[in-house]
């Protein structure tokens, strides 16, 4: 009988081809574990061999005559893999040749020191990639899934560099990724050409004002961090923001009655942000709806004042619910006052400025127009019961504008204080009855008169409504000539008693 003499590994070959893997099967396919806790306490299972590249005898699978004895039972002619793997290599030798082995031995010790010191995927990270991957989400919710792999590329991504903290997010099917640094971090920034007069302007903003840099990705390429290499690659837009940033607070108030006194509008909420020759505060209320930003230059104390609606929070909501809509038109009426509102600045609850201003661009105006034809509009759906449907997307012809107006102000007439001056109507007597007009009308004792005005079909905010009618009665009233004549029509005003009683309404025409 002949017996085979087998170059086998040493213990102590086996015990550094193993933690060198750090005991992954070194398929790049597989790489599972291959030891782990036993029911012994002192004692571990192993499911993991140190297979040999080149056959440990002659007749073996992939056997190199001409290695030596050395060789063969070197480490370097070992590969780390579970059981099932070193069964699979030395089954089909055309498949899995000395090549391939050594490459998968190379990188599954790569990728060993890549994961030195960092976290594996978690077991819940796991079985969210697993389910996403084999199409299995039913069991995830969409914001669940999506939130979670955000994370796990934050955590991915904070390996490669662990001096930054990375946010990702991903909303509106847009990624955002922002990088925040824990320390000092020196970078280079290398402008390309046909950016370098448009980045110059902004880095100067920022620098002075600290305003962010927004820029096609495509503008600069940065160098300093394994992260930026994602940065360089990827197109879309590049936001360079400074960290001298505080929370900060800003009250609005508006000048008060002959007391002195102010009346509090607004506290808004968002932070100071500084550069080098102003500062600037950035906040807004009423749930995101309005938006001011405050700048102040420290060479020459000037402050310049802006403000924006966000109608997106109204959009689709019917216009009689629409939340902060008395607060924010109360809001535009005063900055529009020939009275300077003021302003409070406290940061980190320190109080840092008081200031006073006004706003009177032309974009102000407008929104201020808006806002009391959408108010005009609540009042129309208010009272006729009609859902009217909240879009800033829409066009508001100048009749239209003026007859909504005109609604409002009769739905208004409800008692005789609300008249600011008496309704006058055309009076046309019939053929030959003149005189009986006069007599039996005008400067003659009270009567009881309805009025009603017929508006032909409307378009408010992109809704057509039919032809309503707007019914105004006033239970005890005369009818005085003002003196104006149209043809043969004669102008009347109506001329209500003290203890008349005023109602407005608008019906179906």
């Amino acid at each position: 009988m002949t017996i085979k003499r087998r170059d086998e590994f040493s213990a102590k070959v086996i015990k550094a081809l193993e933690r060198r893997v750090n005991g992954f099967c070194s398929n790049p396919d597989h790489r599972v574990p291959t030891s782990g806790p036993n029911t012994i306490a002192t004692s571990s299972t192993s499911i993991g061999q140190a297979a040999h590249i080149c056959a440990a005898a002659p007749g073996g699978p992939r056997y190199d005559p001409l290695m030596s004895k050395e060789e063969r039972a070197s480490i370097e002619n070992a590969i780390w893999l579970c059981n099932n793997c070193a069964k699979l290599i030395d089954s089909d030798t055309k498949r899995f040749t000395v090549v391939l082995l050594r490459q998968w031995k190379a990188q599954a010790e790569s990728t060993a020191q890549f994961e030195l010191g960092r976290p594996q995927v978690s077991r819940s990270d796991y079985e969210l990639m697993r389910s996403v991957a084999l199409g299995d989400t039913a069991k995830l919710s969409i914001p669940h899934a999506v939130s979670a792999i955000c994370r796990m590329t934050s955590k991915e991504m904070e390996r490669k560099d662990p001096r930054f903290v990375i946010d990702v997010s991903h909303v509106n099917n847009q990624t955002s990724i922002t990088y925040k640094a824990k320390e000092n971090v020196p970078f280079t920034v290398h402008v390309n050409e046909p950016f370098l007069f448009e980045f110059s302007e902004k880095f100067t903003g920022l620098v002075h004002h600290g305003r962010d840099v927004k820029i096609s990705s495509k503008a600069i390429t940065l160098e300093g961090s394994p992260l930026f290499e994602d940065i360089n690659d990827k197109e879309g837009r590049l936001v360079l923001s400074t960290n001298a940033r505080r929370e900060a607070v800003l009250t609005l108030e508006a000048p008060g009655n002959d007391s002195g006194v102010s009346c509090y509008l607004a506290e808004l909420r968002g932070e100071v942000v500084a550069g080098t020759k102003s500062f600037r505060f950035e906040g807004a209320c009423f749930g995101g709806i309005f938006q001011l930003e405050l700048e102040c230059n420290m060479q020459n104390d000037e402050v310049k004042t802006t403000v924006e609606l966000k109608f997106d929070t109204w959009c689709g909501k019917a216009v009689s619910t629409l939340p902060y809509f008395d607060k924010v038109l109360k809001m535009y009426s005063e900055f529009f006052t020939d009275s300077k509102l003021k302003f409070i600045l406290e940061v980190g609850g320190l109080h840092v400025a008081t200031g006073f201003g006004k706003l009177n661009d032309n974009a102000g105006v407008n929104c201020l127009f808006f806002l009391r034809y959408i108010r005009n509009v609540r009042s129309i759906s208010s009272h006729t019961g009609i859902p009217i449907l909240f879009t800033d997307n829409f066009s508001i012809a100048k009749n239209d504008y003026d007859i909504v107006d005109e609604i409002h102000e009769r739905l208004m007439f409800q008692d005789i204080s609300a008249l600011v001056f008496n309704p006058t109507m055309q009076l046309t007597p019939l053929d030959g009855k003149s005189d009986a007009y006069s007599e039996q009308f005008v400067d003659s004792k009270m009567h009881e008169f309805v009025l009603v005005q017929e508006v032909e079909s409307l378009e408010i905010l992109g809704q057509k409504l039919d032809a309503l009618k707007i019914i105004t009665r006033f239970s005890k009233a005369m009818l005085r000539l003002t003196g104006k004549k149209n043809g043969e029509s004669v102008e009347v005003e109506i001329v209500p008693a003290n203890d008349c009683a005023l109602s407005t309404r608008i019906a179906s025409a």
